[in-house]
């Protein structure tokens, strides 16, 4: 089985520095975060390893750019991305924008 390298993806410094922490001791523990996908290097993974992105998108007007980004810079990896499901807006576009659901 490959290795996951996990990158955290969020504008606001305080939540991607909350999420980088409750994961530090997680098997998914992130070995990069930044504010956007364009901040991470392009071969983040060694080979053998798979790239695991987990993103939170504040408004629904920027989950398509948001995942689009993420997608062309990382096409293999699997993303998350981490909201607030109370938000129907954002949480339809996340799914017509091609993102996996999961309800927590």
């Amino acid at each position: 089985m490959a290795s996951v390298v996990c990158v955290v993806v969020r504008p606001s410094p305080i939540f991607r520095e909350g999420l980088t922490s409750i994961l530090a001791k997680s098997p998914f523990k992130p070995v990069w975060s930044a504010s956007t996908t364009e901040e991470m290097p392009s071969k983040i993974a060694r080979i053998g390893e798979q790239v695991l992105v987990l993103m939170n998108i504040r408004n629904g007007g920027t989950v398509v750019e948001a995942l689009s980004a993420a997608k062309a810079r990382f096409p293999a990896a699997p993303i998350v991305v981490v909201g607030d499901s109370s938000k129907r807006d954002h949480v339809t576009t996340a799914i017509v924008a091609g993102a996996p659901i999961s309800f927590v």
